[in-house]
């Protein structure tokens, strides 16, 4: 949560930039990089995931929702099928924190992906 506020505080905006390339310098420097991300509102563009539809909506379908928030289904402009959770930031210190949570789903996602089983 403190971290989070801190990185997304107005007064911090150029740091984010140099936060990103030091993440990419560093040898094995993805999962720093994909904690940044989930912590920056700053590095999350949805328009970049599900296009804008009518009215500037997401073209996103609603799969489910679960306790770390909704899962929606959309394709990349270059036809790709993805899938996009989209969690509830906290708001305060004292609310249950998933982030650690989320980044460990994200790893697994990451050791399954070319896995054929």
């Amino acid at each position: 949560f403190l971290l989070h506020t801190h990185l997304n505080n107005p007064a911090n905006s150029t740091i984010i930039p140099e936060l990103v390339n030091k993440c990419l310098e560093i040898p094995n420097g993805a999962g720093l990089h994909r904690l940044l991300k989930l912590l920056s509102t700053r590095l999350f563009h949805p328009q970049q995931w599900g296009g804008s539809g009518e009215g500037g909506a997401m073209n996103m379908t609603r799969l489910a929702i679960g306790a770390y928030g909704t899962v929606y289904k959309t394709k990349l402009e270059e036809g790709t099928e993805v899938a996009i959770k989209l969690q509830e930031l906290p708001k305060s210190i004292h609310d249950r924190c998933v982030l650690h949570d989320m980044f460990t789903e994200m790893l697994i996602l990451d050791t399954m992906r070319n896995d054929e089983r």
